[in-house]
């Protein structure tokens, strides 16, 4: 169970580490969430509300990114 996620929206990616501590999952409804060390301000952690369904993600020291359905891929977080 991860902190913060739904109980009922099962993972079906998770990434977490880096230097920030940023955790994000991808859930059964292909949508991400992260939740991060407030400690860091890189952003990484503030999922933008326009992204849309993924499949995958990964967070790196700085920046997370998202694999979308269309296979496009978004990055956010501190360039």
């Amino acid at each position: 169970n991860v902190t913060g996620v739904q109980t009922c929206a099962l993972p079906i990616s998770v990434s977490g580490g880096g230097a920030n501590a940023v955790l994000c999952v991808v859930t059964t409804a292909k949508k991400v969430e992260c939740r991060g060390n407030p400690q860091y301000q890189t952003g990484q952690e503030q999922v933008p509300p326009d992204l849309g369904p993924a499949v995958d993600v990964h967070t790196g020291s700085f920046e997370t990114c998202a694999l979308l359905v269309d296979a496009s891929v978004r990055c956010w977080g501190c360039d």
